[in-house]
Protein backbone atom coordinates (compact mmCIF):
# COMPACT_ATOMS: atom_id res chain seq x y z
CA UNK A 1 0.00 0.00 0.00
CA UNK A 2 1.05 3.47 -0.80
CA UNK A 3 1.80 6.13 1.61
CA UNK A 4 -0.96 8.45 -0.40
CA UNK A 5 -3.64 6.14 0.86
CA UNK A 6 -2.98 6.06 4.33
CA UNK A 7 -4.68 8.32 7.28
CA UNK A 8 -1.99 11.48 7.56
CA UNK A 9 -3.06 11.24 11.73
CA UNK A 10 -3.32 7.42 12.28
CA UNK A 11 -1.98 6.03 9.23
CA UNK A 12 -4.22 3.52 8.79
CA UNK A 13 -5.86 2.70 5.70
CA UNK A 14 -7.74 6.15 3.84
CA UNK A 15 -11.07 5.50 3.17
CA UNK A 16 -12.17 9.23 1.90
CA UNK A 17 -11.41 10.39 -1.34
CA UNK A 18 -12.54 13.89 -1.44
CA UNK A 19 -10.66 16.06 0.85
CA UNK A 20 -7.27 17.43 -0.18
CA UNK A 21 -5.15 14.94 2.07
CA UNK A 22 -5.63 11.33 2.76
CA UNK A 23 -7.60 10.49 5.74
CA UNK A 24 -9.45 7.84 7.52
CA UNK A 25 -13.28 8.14 8.59
CA UNK A 26 -12.81 7.80 12.28
CA UNK A 27 -10.38 10.99 12.54
CA UNK A 28 -12.23 12.84 10.39
CA UNK A 29 -15.47 12.31 12.84
CA UNK A 30 -12.92 13.00 15.83
CA UNK A 31 -11.51 16.05 14.31
CA UNK A 32 -14.88 17.35 13.48
CA UNK A 33 -15.93 16.58 16.99
CA UNK A 34 -12.88 18.63 18.05
CA UNK A 35 -13.62 21.56 15.89
CA UNK A 36 -17.19 21.67 17.28
CA UNK A 37 -15.74 21.72 21.21
CA UNK A 38 -13.11 24.57 19.92
CA UNK A 39 -16.38 26.81 18.15
CA UNK A 40 -18.31 26.36 21.81
CA UNK A 41 -15.35 27.59 23.66
CA UNK A 42 -15.51 30.76 21.44
CA UNK A 43 -18.71 31.49 21.31
CA UNK A 44 -18.90 31.33 24.77
CA UNK A 45 -15.52 34.00 24.82
CA UNK A 46 -17.93 36.07 22.14
CA UNK A 47 -20.36 36.06 23.88
CA UNK A 48 -18.64 37.38 27.09
CA UNK A 49 -16.92 40.45 24.75
CA UNK A 50 -20.73 40.79 23.52
CA UNK A 51 -22.25 41.97 27.12
CA UNK A 52 -19.22 44.27 27.60
CA UNK A 53 -19.78 46.05 24.61
CA UNK A 54 -22.64 48.29 23.24
CA UNK A 55 -24.94 46.08 20.85
CA UNK A 56 -24.53 48.65 18.02
CA UNK A 57 -20.65 48.34 17.54
CA UNK A 58 -21.33 45.19 16.28
CA UNK A 59 -24.03 45.60 13.65
CA UNK A 60 -23.37 48.83 11.16
CA UNK A 61 -26.57 50.45 9.53
CA UNK A 62 -25.18 51.45 5.99
CA UNK A 63 -28.99 52.32 4.18
CA UNK A 64 -31.69 52.40 6.62
CA UNK A 65 -33.89 49.67 6.51
CA UNK A 66 -31.94 48.14 3.58
CA UNK A 67 -28.12 47.43 4.31
CA UNK A 68 -26.56 46.55 7.32
CA UNK A 69 -22.57 45.66 8.32
CA UNK A 70 -20.93 43.76 10.28
CA UNK A 71 -19.05 40.90 12.28
CA UNK A 72 -19.70 37.09 13.11
CA UNK A 73 -19.90 38.14 16.74
CA UNK A 74 -23.16 39.95 15.67
CA UNK A 75 -24.18 36.81 13.18
CA UNK A 76 -25.15 34.83 15.84
CA UNK A 77 -27.02 37.32 18.18
CA UNK A 78 -30.48 35.96 16.86
CA UNK A 79 -31.65 39.18 19.25
CA UNK A 80 -30.00 41.40 17.47
CA UNK A 81 -30.39 40.29 14.06
CA UNK A 82 -34.38 40.48 14.72
CA UNK A 83 -33.86 44.49 16.55
CA UNK A 84 -32.36 45.53 13.01
CA UNK A 85 -35.33 43.25 11.69
CA UNK A 86 -32.55 41.46 9.04
CA UNK A 87 -34.34 39.12 6.83
CA UNK A 88 -31.27 37.57 4.96
CA UNK A 89 -27.62 36.99 5.61
CA UNK A 90 -24.58 37.39 3.41
CA UNK A 91 -22.00 35.77 4.64
CA UNK A 92 -18.09 36.90 3.10
CA UNK A 93 -15.80 33.86 4.20
CA UNK A 94 -15.53 30.20 4.54
CA UNK A 95 -15.29 28.44 7.87
CA UNK A 96 -18.31 30.91 8.74
CA UNK A 97 -21.48 29.30 10.23
CA UNK A 98 -25.15 29.67 9.15
CA UNK A 99 -26.40 29.92 12.70
CA UNK A 100 -30.00 30.62 12.37
CA UNK A 101 -30.96 29.16 8.68
CA UNK A 102 -34.68 28.94 10.22
CA UNK A 103 -34.97 32.58 11.31
CA UNK A 104 -33.03 33.66 8.08
CA UNK A 105 -31.99 33.57 4.44
CA UNK A 106 -28.72 32.91 3.41
CA UNK A 107 -25.85 33.16 1.17
CA UNK A 108 -22.48 32.44 1.55
CA UNK A 109 -19.61 32.88 -0.69
CA UNK A 110 -15.88 31.58 0.35
CA UNK A 111 -13.22 34.41 0.50
CA UNK A 112 -10.70 34.80 2.91
CA UNK A 113 -9.13 37.46 3.72
CA UNK A 114 -6.33 37.35 1.72
CA UNK A 115 -3.59 39.73 -0.77
CA UNK A 116 -4.03 36.73 -3.12
CA UNK A 117 -8.18 36.95 -2.97
CA UNK A 118 -10.15 37.53 -5.64
CA UNK A 119 -13.55 39.09 -5.14
CA UNK A 120 -14.79 40.42 -8.75
CA UNK A 121 -15.94 36.90 -9.21
CA UNK A 122 -18.64 37.40 -6.74
CA UNK A 123 -19.84 40.82 -7.26
CA UNK A 124 -22.72 39.97 -9.41
CA UNK A 125 -24.09 37.00 -7.02
CA UNK A 126 -24.10 39.22 -3.94
CA UNK A 127 -25.34 42.26 -5.74
CA UNK A 128 -28.53 40.46 -6.82
CA UNK A 129 -28.51 38.95 -3.10
CA UNK A 130 -28.38 42.41 -1.43
CA UNK A 131 -30.45 43.84 -3.89
CA UNK A 132 -33.23 41.47 -4.24
CA UNK A 133 -33.34 41.11 -0.43
CA UNK A 134 -35.27 43.28 2.31
CA UNK A 135 -33.17 43.81 5.05
CA UNK A 136 -29.63 42.19 4.25
CA UNK A 137 -27.32 41.91 6.95
CA UNK A 138 -23.42 41.59 5.39
CA UNK A 139 -21.03 40.22 7.40
CA UNK A 140 -17.19 38.83 7.46
CA UNK A 141 -15.12 37.36 10.41
CA UNK A 142 -14.49 40.93 11.58
CA UNK A 143 -16.78 43.01 9.47
CA UNK A 144 -13.14 45.17 8.40
CA UNK A 145 -12.13 43.72 5.20
CA UNK A 146 -13.99 41.05 3.16
CA UNK A 147 -17.82 42.37 4.01
CA UNK A 148 -17.04 45.77 3.29
CA UNK A 149 -15.47 45.34 0.07
CA UNK A 150 -18.53 43.62 -0.91
CA UNK A 151 -20.62 46.29 0.45
CA UNK A 152 -18.67 49.14 -1.54
CA UNK A 153 -19.09 47.33 -4.84
CA UNK A 154 -22.52 46.79 -4.10
CA UNK A 155 -22.78 50.70 -3.43
CA UNK A 156 -20.83 51.23 -6.47
CA UNK A 157 -23.23 49.57 -9.20
CA UNK A 158 -26.11 50.30 -7.43
CA UNK A 159 -25.09 54.44 -7.35
CA UNK A 160 -22.69 54.46 -10.01
CA UNK A 161 -19.97 55.63 -8.09
CA UNK A 162 -16.05 55.28 -7.71
CA UNK A 163 -14.61 52.89 -4.92
CA UNK A 164 -14.00 56.40 -3.08
CA UNK A 165 -16.55 57.46 -3.06
CA UNK A 166 -18.35 53.92 -1.73
CA UNK A 167 -15.46 53.35 0.51
CA UNK A 168 -15.91 56.89 2.06
CA UNK A 169 -19.48 56.34 2.81
CA UNK A 170 -18.99 52.93 4.46
CA UNK A 171 -16.11 54.43 6.51
CA UNK A 172 -18.23 57.28 7.75
CA UNK A 173 -21.29 54.96 9.24
CA UNK A 174 -18.57 52.03 10.14
CA UNK A 175 -15.37 53.22 11.14
CA UNK A 176 -13.74 50.37 12.02
CA UNK A 177 -13.22 49.30 8.08
CA UNK A 178 -9.97 48.98 6.17
CA UNK A 179 -9.19 50.13 3.15
CA UNK A 180 -7.24 46.54 2.29
CA UNK A 181 -4.85 46.77 -0.26
CA UNK A 182 -5.62 43.71 -2.27
CA UNK A 183 -9.55 44.65 -2.37
CA UNK A 184 -9.13 48.41 -2.67
CA UNK A 185 -6.84 47.49 -6.23
CA UNK A 186 -9.64 44.86 -7.40
CA UNK A 187 -12.44 47.44 -6.92
CA UNK A 188 -10.55 50.39 -8.04
CA UNK A 189 -10.76 48.50 -11.59
CA UNK A 190 -14.31 47.19 -10.98
CA UNK A 191 -16.84 48.04 -13.93
CA UNK A 192 -20.13 47.63 -13.22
Amino acid sequence: MNNSSLCILCFQPSNITNTDLPVCQSCLKQQAQNLEQFEDEIDKIHQQDQVKQDDSSSISEIIPQKLYLGNYIAAKNKNLLKKYQITHILICGDFLKQKFPDDFKYHQIMIQDSLNQSILEYLDETFNFIDQATNVFVHCAAGINRSPAIVCAYLMKKNKWNYDQAFDFVKERRHVVNKQTNFAKQLNQYEY
